[in-house]
């Protein structure tokens, strides 16, 4: 993977999530940069979600505070 040579460009950074939901968790990676809105890959899951895949996005206010949602598939 090539820097950004560009100080303004995002930089690209490995970004592991794990999620713990009601009836078990999930787990999603992906390279991500400083922007604000990231798409990461469902790796596995455990307890419901143990066989799903998809994708979690995560979007940064800016402020401490965000979104996540988890687009499963099953």
């Amino acid at each position: 993977m090539d820097l950004p040579t560009n100080p303004s460009e995002p930089i690209p950074v490995s970004c592991t999530v794990s999620i713990q939901l009601a009836d078990g968790q999930v787990t999603a990676q992906g390279l991500t940069s400083t922007a604000p809105t990231k798409q990461l890959a469902i790796t596995g899951g455990t307890g419901t979600y143990q066989n799903v895949g998809g994708q979690v996005t995560l979007v940064e206010f800016g402020n401490g505070q965000g979104s996540i949602r988890l687009d499963l598939v099953p």
